[in-house]
C-alpha cells in the first residue's frame, strides 16, 4: 500500500521496509496510509518553510545532478556553525539544498 501511495516519487525504501511499514500500519486503511505518505513527503518542504537559518552546503546541482556545487544552502538550527539568519524566500532556487 505504501509504494502504490508513493507513485513515481523516488525513495531509498527498500522492499524489507515497506514491508516493515505495512506490518506496523496493520488495521489503517489506504486512505490512512495515503494522509501517512502525504505528510512523510511534505516534511522537507515544511522544514524549508519553517526555518529561520541556513547554512552553506555541499552537493549537487539540480541542473546538473553530476555537477556538485559547494555554495548550496540548506536549513539548519540557529546556533549551528555557520547559520545565516535568512527564511526561505531568502535563498535562490537553485542554491537550495533539500534537507
Amino acid at each position: 500500500m505504501f509504494d502504490i501511495h508513493m507513485g513515481n516519487t523516488s525513495t531509498e525504501v527498500s522492499p524489507n521496509e515497506f514491508s516493515q511499514l505495512a506490518k506496523q500500519t496493520d488495521g489503517y486503511s489506504g486512505a490512512d496510509i495515503g494522509i501517512v505518505v502525504c505528510e512523510g513527503l511534505m516534511m522537507p518542504v515544511h522544514k524549508v518553510q519553517m526555518a529561520t537559518h541556513f547554512k552553506l552546503a555541499t552537493g549537487p546541482f539540480l541542473c546538473d545532478p553530476n555537477s556538485i556545487l559547494d555554495d548550496l544552502l540548506t536549513p539548519c538550527g540557529p546556533h549551528e556553525h555557520g547559520a545565516q539568519e535568512m527564511n526561505w524566500t531568502q535563498v535562490e532556487g537553485d542554491k537550495l539544498l533539500e534537507p
